[in-house]
């Protein structure tokens, strides 16, 4: 583990390696192989999350650490390897954000393959796949829009989605997008302020309530649920039993034919 130590150490302090030390990691970065796995994982993310070095991915490639590791890492990050030494330099020093960077935009089961293979916690796992599949979701002002991505995806994986839209903007030089962004997010923080319903459990209304009003059993009950949030979603003020009530009411196609 000291062949990754001695490049965290480097990127960390931001200093060189000499050639002789630089050119015996090389040679003996086969015997990475050999080591269990958690140990790996843990010195390399380690290595992601302090080092600060721009030349870091280089580094791990050049050196054949990283193919000894896992090799189809080297080609997920190679194509793209300068634009991603340039976002781990301004990124927040945050596991999943990081990992997310590096693996957005790889297909959904090379993701699944590099988390599984470094034993990744559940957690993790789960907020990784979820920030990769939606980073590309499009998300305006609109407080309808917000709620429904906060409904879909929860203010933290929202939030670590807008912050990687962000650096991606950076990267690309892209102020006005930057600027956008920044005006959703504070449109964000005005709509959680509000505390509007963002999810079925917020409605003023419930499945028993449905029953009783005469909604079919089973799927209409969800069916209705979800239409009724929508309405909630534009509507807020419309998040009160008797509006609800009335609203089902109308709705004739889920209430049983024997209670009309």
């Amino acid at each position: 583990m000291r062949l990754f130590r001695a490049l965290r150490f480097c990127a960390q302090l931001n200093f060189n390696i000499d050639n002789t030390t630089y050119r015996s990691i090389k040679k003996n970065a086969k015997l990475i192989s050999i080591i269990r796995i958690e140990r790996i994982r843990d010195e390399l993310f380690k290595l992601l999350l302090k080092g600060k070095s721009k030349n870091l991915l280089n580094e791990l490639i050049d050196t054949k650490l990283l193919e000894y590791a896992y090799k189809p890492l080297c080609y997920i990050l190679s194509p793209r390897i300068q634009y991603l030494n340039e976002g781990l330099s301004i990124i927040s020093k945050d596991l999943i954000l990081i990992l997310s960077f590096l693996l957005m935009g790889h297909n959904k089961d090379g993701i699944k393959s590099f988390l599984k293979f470094f034993k990744i916690d559940n957690a993790s796992y789960k907020r990784i796949l979820i920030v990769t599949s939606n980073i590309n979701i499009q998300l305006s002002t609109d407080s309808y829009i917000l709620k429904k991505a906060l409904k879909n995806l929860g203010e933290l994986t929202l939030r670590n989605i807008l912050y990687l839209k962000s650096i991606l903007a950076k990267l690309n030089k892209d102020e006005i997008f930057v600027s956008e962004l920044m005006n959703i997010s504070s449109a964000l923080d005005m709509t959680l302020s509000l505390r509007h319903p963002i999810n079925i459990q917020d409605l003023d209304i419930n499945g028993h309530d449905l029953i009783k009003l005469g909604v079919k059993r089973g799927k209409s009950i969800a069916t209705m649920l979800e239409i009724l949030l929508d309405v909630v979603l534009r509507q807020p003020d419309l998040n009160n039993y008797k509006s609800l009530a009335d609203i089902v009411i109308k709705s004739n196609q889920f209430i049983r034919k024997d209670d009309l």
